[in-house]
């Protein structure tokens, strides 16, 4: 495998000298070429085939947005971060639809480390260049919701603010009703039910609840469209879900696995609700086959949380959840999701 080619845009001349350093450290075989000029850069995008861009908001010469959008239509293979200050809240709304995460500064060792695992994982996943393409474009893909900016930017915070959170929450009363109903759901074990808002967020935690509201967003737009097979493979993600919510209370594990066994469940056919989206977005006339929907399914739904900047471990769940358990590290999502499958498919052949 070549090296990964990282850019870098910043009109600063020591934030670009920064992050060079830094990746060369971490990554010594990775290529890496710094732009402080946005115009310079947008001439030689083209020829330059970046694995990841990352770009500053603000620019002297230019916006990172348009950097992000250009490089989505020339290179949509690639992993697009945009670069900017805690305080720049709706710059960062437009740029949502460009880019696939933010990072925030000041930023630290573990965010660079988080932008080269996720070029690891996509290159492992290895996906045709349709299916990056279209990852890469968003076509017919939902753009995430405000809420899930605010989400990244309190987890990059040392100690999140849950009442900003909340706050963006309450302004949408159909996400609120949403959320309290998971918060309440016994798919997730609480003992009790509440309807305080931030005790629903400590409850879920913010990782749970970044994964639910993406779900939901998914969800949303399926069901705008009111197609038998969206509503087929919502009811399949529930069903799974509770499966395995079941499983987890048998094997008394802790919050923290549940959840990410739970939110693995609900988008475990992440990849055929995105291949769904794909058809419904452009030609509704031609019959929809189901092998379409089922080719490499894992692949697709795995790429996008890696895109996304979701926990790893769900999208390494995702991809191996047909395996055999035995091959899986015991309590990892994977080796759960695979056992509930497991477990289904003996209660089925029993009937």
């Amino acid at each position: 495998m070549l090296p990964f080619h990282l850019v870098i845009c910043d009109d600063e001349e020591a934030i670009v000298h920064s992050l060079q350093r830094q990746f060369r450290r971490l990554y010594p075989e990775c290529r890496i070429s710094g732009f402080t000029s946005a115009e310079i850069l947008q001439h030689q995008l083209m020829n330059l085939q970046p694995d990841a861009l990352i770009a500053d908001l603000k620019l002297q010469d230019g916006d990172g947005r348009e950097l992000l959008q250009q490089m989505a239509t020339l290179h949509p293979h690639s992993i697009r971060v945009l670069m900017s200050g805690i305080s720049e809240q709706a710059p960062l709304l437009d740029a949502l639809q460009y880019c696939h995460r933010i990072l925030i500064k000041p930023f630290n060792q573990s965010d660079l480390e988080s932008i080269y695992d996720c070029l690891q994982h996509l290159s492992s996943l290895q996906l045709e260049h349709s299916e990056r393409r279209l990852l890469g474009q968003l076509t017919g893909l939902p753009n995430r919701p405000e809420i899930m900016l605010s989400i990244t930017r309190a987890l990059a915070e040392e100690t999140p603010d849950l009442q900003t959170i909340a706050d963006k929450i309450l302004e949408d009363p159909a996400l609120l009703t949403r959320i309290l109903t998971w918060a309440n759901s016994p798919i997730f074990g609480f003992q009790s039910s509440t309807e305080d808002l931030k005790t629903a967020l400590m409850r879920l935690g913010l990782d749970t609840l970044n994964h639910l509201i993406m779900m939901l967003s998914v969800r949303q737009q399926l069901m705008a469209y009111n197609h038998p097979v969206a509503n087929q493979l919502i009811e399949e993600a529930q069903a799974l879900a509770h499966h395995s919510s079941q499983m987890c209370s048998e094997m008394a594990l802790s919050p923290r696995q549940r959840n990410q066994v739970i939110i693995a469940a609900l988008l475990h056919n992440l990849g055929k609700q995105i291949r769904l989206l794909e058809y419904l977005h452009t030609d509704q006339t031609a019959p929809l086959n189901p092998d379409f929907l089922s080719q490499r399914h894992v692949h697709l739904g795995a790429g996008l949380l890696l895109l996304w900047d979701m926990d790893p471990e769900i999208a390494e769940a995702i991809l191996r959840q047909y395996q055999d358990p035995q091959e899986t590290q015991t309590f990892h999502p994977a080796y759960l999701l695979q056992r509930v499958h497991q477990k289904i498919s003996h209660q089925e052949a029993c009937l």
